[in-house]
């Protein structure tokens, strides 16, 4: 896919010669509008940019260049694109914190997440609430309420053996987002997720990323459309329920994923009289 933008960038910089370089799209911005659309759809933009470009001297190339790419998406079926947007500023000591202890820890010996998760990151594993197929002989998991044959696990003896990671994260979350009901927190290294969705999430997550990369955008299918978010030092909310990837990226990527399975009450408590339901 790289190598596939490198030649449509360079076909649309070969139509516009010597534009007024403040007239085009800054290149992240070309090549994330590119990522936007499916190969075929992306070719069909370029060469019909190049075709106008070519015949002319458009005013605003760049603002040319943006309306075929999205023309060509929505002609081929692509769900509305909302745009791309940042997600806001991590604290920067916990931040730190957190980054120090990612570059430091050896994945290797960490615990696999399962295969799905193995198959779209070099490591991954998660600390905090816990869920798998419920059976009788599941020791120390409980029936999960939310979904039926599933059990549920506080994996605190998990959370003990990794107390530094457990306790940054926990400082990074309660700066960045202090009243989120949070139950787990999910580490990847060199995340590469394919189109999917949490669907025993029980509210919002909060995603962060760190490391130096380029791409790499969260991409959530929203019910209106889609809509990217940077979250390279940044955090944001985001319903997981949704179906959500991560677009391709080069370098390295951390990833921090906080989420909730269960929710802080099944009644709650501030509204009723006696204040103490449950």
């Amino acid at each position: 896919m790289r190598q596939q933008l490198a030649g449509l960038e360079a076909k649309v910089k070969g139509a516009v010669g010597s534009a007024n370089p403040a007239q085009m799209l800054p290149a992240p911005t070309l090549r994330h509008l590119l990522l936007t659309c499916e190969v075929g759809a992306a070719n069909a933009a370029v060469d019909e940019f190049c075709a106008v470009a070519r015949s002319g001297t458009p005013k605003q190339p760049g603002g040319l260049l943006a309306a075929c790419l999205l023309k060509h998406r929505r002609l081929t079926g692509g769900d509305v694109w909302l745009g791309r947007v940042n997600g806001l500023p991590l604290p920067r000591a916990e931040a730190a914190r957190m980054r120090e202890l990612l570059d430091a820890l050896d994945w290797s010996v960490m615990p696999a997440d399962g295969k799905l998760r193995g198959e779209m990151a070099e490591q991954s594993f998660k600390l905090g609430l816990s869920t798998k197929v419920w059976a009788k002989q599941n020791g120390p998991y409980l029936p999960f309420a939310f979904k039926a044959g599933m059990g549920v696990w506080d994996a605190a003896s998990v959370t003990k053996k990794h107390k530094q990671l457990w306790e940054a994260a926990s400082a990074l979350i309660s700066a960045a987002d202090p009243t989120y009901p949070w139950t787990s927190v999910q580490f990847n290294k060199n995340f590469r997720g394919s189109r999917h969705r949490d669907d025993k999430d029980a509210t919002y997550q909060v995603a962060t990323a760190f490391g130096e990369y380029e791409g790499g955008e969260l991409r959530v299918h929203g019910q209106d459309g889609i809509l990217d978010v940077n979250t390279r030092d940044r955090f944001v909310r985001f319903d997981g329920r949704f179906e959500h990837e991560v677009l391709p990226y080069s370098g390295l990527r951390y990833s921090v994923i906080f989420f909730a399975l269960a929710p802080p009450w099944s009644v709650d408590p501030s509204s009723t009289e006696e204040g103490c339901c449950r």
